[in-house]
């Protein structure tokens, strides 16, 4: 069993196990998300999940610059790199 496939197994176990003790459990909050097995596993895993993807789309729209080669700078240091 390679590493990724016991870490995947290890993770559907944690989480079968959750939802066990969750549906084992006397909710005791008022409103309906904490009567619903599984709910914070599945919200936590959706929030996540959104963080990943809002980073990424951030990352690629903000920090990301194209890749220069030497050939276009020649050696020299563009003067509008060193003033930002």
């Amino acid at each position: 069993m390679s590493r990724a496939r016991g870490t995947l197994a290890g993770a559907t176990v944690l989480a079968a196990t959750t939802v066990a003790l969750d549906l084992l459990a006397h909710p005791h909050g008022d409103t309906w998300w904490h009567h619903t097995p599984g709910f914070d596993l599945i919200f936590g895993f959706v929030g996540c999940a959104v963080i990943v993807i809002v980073s990424k789309a951030l990352g690629k729209a903000a920090l990301q610059r194209p890749e220069r080669s030497a050939a276009d700078s020649n050696g020299a240091a563009d003067p509008e790199d060193l003033t930002t």
